[in-house]
């Protein structure tokens, strides 16, 4: 069977399991009836962008619209980065934090964590704590997670704090230079 009448009849039945003429496709799409109607007969092939639109609206991948595959669905099961990693829940959360944050907090972020490692190699020379943490073996109990979960929230807290303080002295910034203009525009 010829690919384009196979992609044409994959696109009619997606559109009869929808209950849709093509006059409806037609206008979701923003192309005339009888241009969708060549797509269906295989006379013609939908620009890449039509394509994009008719697999997000059908909930198809484009390879299935395409005839490539049968497999309707679209995956959006992103595989787990952390899978070959031993790191714990909260590592993985604050990860995962720190990849939803801006240019800005990023570098607030690295500069915190910076400051924190510094007191930390001050207080681990102090105490003469062991260099890795591999030299005794750790066990952690409910009181470490509790702790651990309280060290997220009070990093989140002060990231969050200091995003907050930024966002209030550029508002008062803004605010002093609309103050600004129109004092000049009520002295001219």
């Amino acid at each position: 069977m010829d690919m384009k009448i196979k992609r044409g009849q994959i696109l009619k039945e997606l559109r009869l399991e929808k209950k849709l003429s093509q006059q409806n496709i037609a206008n979701i799409l923003e192309v005339s009836a009888r241009a969708y109607q060549k797509y269906e007969y295989g006379t013609a092939e939908p620009t890449f962008d039509t394509l994009s639109r008719l697999a997000d609206f059908y909930g198809v991948s484009a390879d299935y619209l395409l005839g490539r595959t049968t497999i309707k669905q679209m995956t959006t099961e992103q595989p787990d980065p952390f899978a070959n990693i031993d790191v714990s829940e909260l590592e993985k959360r604050i990860i995962k934090k720190y990849t939803e944050l801006d240019q800005d907090a990023r570098k607030l972020t690295i500069e915190l964590f910076r400051q924190f490692s510094t007191i930390f190699n001050t207080e681990q020379e102090e105490q003469k704590l062991p260099e890795s943490p591999t030299a005794q073996p750790i066990q952690q109990t409910a009181t470490q997670k509790q702790k651990e979960d309280n060290e997220y929230i009070t990093y989140t807290t002060t990231i969050g704090a200091e995003m907050d303080r930024r966002k209030a002295l550029e508002a008062v910034q803004r605010a002093g230079e609309l103050d600004d203009a129109e004092t000049k525009k009520s002295a001219g």
